[in-house]
């Protein structure tokens, strides 16, 4: 397979500074470039709002404070330390409150599973300060969503989503997650049960996950985490989810394989994304920590990622979307989600393509159509007598509301 040409990929030396610290560990090359970059005629207001968007914020201020400080001005390296100090702080505090909660559902028996976020932050990235992240994202079986949502809500947490009883298992059988905030300390944490919602069609055996759960000392406190192979597996659907429309979660998987590198069992990692058809979104998510940030694959796992033609393209979509044109005081949308950012038809299409089986993505298709969210629910649904209804009403609301897309869409790529 041809290298990607990444004049492409790297339009600006903004660009390019900010994909040479999205790493924690520089070589010399690297490190010899980002003083080269820093020392240029930069746009930093640019910067600080591309760091952020991508939540590489730490990463940009750690390395240009550590080996690049005598090229910025007084004002630039105040605004490092400000913002580095800040995201730690933030960071501490969210970490305390992930230990209180699985305190919490401990005490009630209620297994549960950290991952992503500060648990990634520690033991990956090998320093809390160093990934930013937003909310806490803990799993817990099905059974136990409720009953995690109930202590959570005794906490002082409100869910996003206020439901009938007839609604809930059709929430839990359709969606991934519970999404409940603390307004008066700024915290928000996901209690999911499954990574993707159902209709992305990844066949995973979330049960056997459960038994391969490991020890880990998180904050001197010992916590169970993901096996190094699912966390890999779980980063690079995560990542395919969101059209790795951030740079954060290409790091996440490049920092997953240095961490582990000599430990991953690359034959079960392949063999469990074959099961789950996420083989390619697999392949992608290592294509793109090789390809952009350098990551150290073995050599017959590299050969196989770049042999295939369809995960090239693939990255060549991701690499078009990396940069996005974002007007003056737009800084906070950053946190909008990609996937409507892109487009329903676009996003929509992205997720077929990295699918290698025709029947995931008939699946797919189906389910996208079938599948109800919460704005195709009324107060009166009552799922025990009209889920039929209910689904019917979303696939008319989805024709009316992306067909014109769909119509400029497919005539555009005629034309």
């Amino acid at each position: 397979m041809s290298p990607i040409n990444h004049s492409s990929v790297i339009g600006r030396a903004e660009h390019e500074l900010l994909i040479c610290c999205a790493r924690t560990i520089l070589d010399a090359s690297a490190a010899e470039r980002i003083r080269s970059l820093a020392g240029q005629q930069l746009d930093w207001d640019d910067l600080f709002r591309l760091a952020s968007r991508h939540k590489l914020s730490p990463l940009l201020c750690w390395h240009l404070k550590t080996i690049a400080a005598e090229f910025l001005t007084p004002p630039i390296q105040e605004r490092l330390r400000n913002s580095l100090s800040a995201i730690s702080r933030r960071n501490l505090q969210l970490s305390a409150e992930l230990l209180n909660l699985l305190q919490l559902f401990q005490q009630q028996n209620i297994r549960a599973i950290p991952y992503k976020g500060p648990v990634l932050a520690e033991t990956v990235y090998g320093n809390l300060a160093l990934r930013e992240f937003v909310d806490l994202d803990v799993l817990v079986r099905k059974c136990d969503v409720l009953a995690a949502r109930d202590l959570l809500m005794v906490r002082g947490y409100r869910p996003f989503v206020q439901l009938a009883a007839s609604q809930e298992s059709a929430f839990l059988d359709y969606q991934c997650e519970h999404v409940l905030s603390d307004d008066g300390r700024d915290v928000m944490v996901e209690i999911q049960w499954r990574v993707v919602p159902d209709y992305f069609s990844f066949r995973f055996e979330y049960e056997s996950l459960w038994q391969r759960t490991e020890p880990a000392t998180f904050c001197q406190r010992s916590i169970a985490t993901l096996s190094p192979e699912d966390t890999l597996l779980i980063l690079c659907v995560h990542g395919s989810k969101h059209l790795w429309s951030r740079l954060i979660w290409i790091c996440d998987v490049a920092e997953t394989v240095r961490q582990f590198r000599h430990q991953l069992n690359w034959q079960l990692i392949e063999q469990r994304a074959a099961l789950s058809g996420s083989r390619r979104m697999l392949h992608l998510g290592l294509f793109l920590a090789q390809d952009l940030l350098a990551a150290e694959l073995p050599e017959e796992i590299r050969q196989r990622v770049f042999a295939d033609e369809a995960t090239k393209a693939l990255a060549e979509d991701v690499y078009s979307r990396l940069w996005p044109e974002v007007e003056e005081g737009e800084e906070g949308e950053e946190d909008d989600d990609p996937e409507e950012a892109a487009g329903f038809f676009e996003s929509s299409l992205f997720h077929l393509k990295a699918k290698e089986r025709w029947r995931d993505r008939l699946r797919f298709c189906i389910r996208v159509l079938t599948t109800t969210t919460i704005e195709d629910w009324s107060p009166n649904d009552d799922f025990r007598s009209v889920p039929l209804a209910v689904q019917i009403r979303r696939t008319v609301r989805l024709v009316r509301k992306y067909l014109p897309q769909l119509f400029r869409l497919l005539f555009s790529r005629a034309a």
